[in-house]
């Protein structure tokens, strides 16, 4: 951080480095998503996740996943074809997941939706 506390442009990179999980979508036409925890000693059960899409920029869905009990260096293949909507022809689509917490913690505030 600059002393006018302003972030540098390695504190964006510092943030992908602390990343507890890392999604990476492994076959779009089976809506098959490969999950890992990137975390040394936490399970992602730890946190509560959620898919959101997007039609042309537009929310439509916005779900939680289930709870992965996925421990600390494991990955896993989820698949988010029962989670999605019917899709248009001719329209941009986006999906986000995210983790969140689901309770107060004395480092970050419970997430609100």
């Amino acid at each position: 951080m600059a002393s006018d506390g302003k972030p540098h442009a390695a504190i964006y990179e510092c943030k992908r480095v602390y990343q507890p999980a890392e999604c990476t979508l492994i076959d779009a036409s089976k809506g098959l998503l490969k999950i890992e925890n990137r975390h040394a000693s936490k399970s992602l059960g730890d946190y509560t996740a959620a898919l959101t899409v997007r039609e042309d920029g537009r929310v439509v869905s916005v779900k939680t996943l289930p709870r992965l009990q996925l421990a600390a260096g494991r990955d896993t293949i989820l698949s988010l074809k029962p989670l999605l909507p019917k899709m248009k022809s001719g329209a941009e689509y986006l999906a986000t997941i995210s983790f969140t917490l689901p309770e107060q913690a004395t480092w970050a505030p419970k997430a609100t939706r």
